[in-house]
């Protein structure tokens, strides 16, 4: 399934739109908008009694995952690990709750201690070698999946990019999302 998608019109004035939306921290509400406001989200809706889920798989589909929940938050990082794992470039982890996670298939597991100190669990394809999920052993209420793994890739939009002061020089860093040189507070 693909996320929910909201359109609000805007052409009659602010007062169109739910309060929650016209009254988002640093949107400025609707001036100077055009007529309509896209925004995309992903949602857990009950259809008929049915939940939505979001999913994913690894390369070869030996290894498939889905979550009962919406993420928590999809961060940027360029840690020196994210970029071994990313080949070069910096990797997208989508955050999601581990209560309501589930994985089917058999993944490999190795483990470090990350530049911020927390040991973690870097989760893997052993068919395709897909890297698929990160665990912080301080954290195991939460599990980081390789945004790559998205069945539908637009479920998550990074929110920030992290660990800026260890991306290479050629690095392409989004000017408009927030940016930390290190570790972030936790996500939950």
């Amino acid at each position: 399934m693909s996320p929910c998608r909201l359109t609000f019109d805007v052409s009659g004035g602010q007062g169109d739109l739910p309060e929650d939306i016209r009254s988002m921290e640093g949107s400025g509400g609707t001036a100077g908008l055009p007529g309509k406001v896209r925004i995309r989200t992903a949602v857990s809706l009950r259809f008929g009694g049915e939940q939505m889920t979001v999913t994913g798989r690894c390369l070869c589909g030996a290894v498939r995952w889905e979550s009962a929940e919406p993420p928590i938050t999809t961060r940027l990082c360029w840690c020196r690990d994210c970029q071994y794992l990313g080949a070069g470039s910096g990797t997208v982890g989508v955050c999601f709750r581990t209560a309501t996670f589930k994985v089917t298939g058999t993944i490999s597991d190795y483990s470090s201690v990350a530049d911020s100190g927390n040991r973690m669990h870097r989760r893997f394809c052993p068919a395709c070698g897909t890297p698929m999920f990160s665990e912080g052993e301080s954290r195991p209420h939460l599990i980081f999946v390789r945004a790559g793994t998205l069945d539908d890739p637009e479920v998550a939009r990074p929110a920030m990019t992290i660990w800026t002061a260890s991306a290479p020089s050629w690095a392409c860093i989004d000017d408009t999302l927030p940016r930390l040189q290190g570790q972030p507070p936790p996500a939950a």
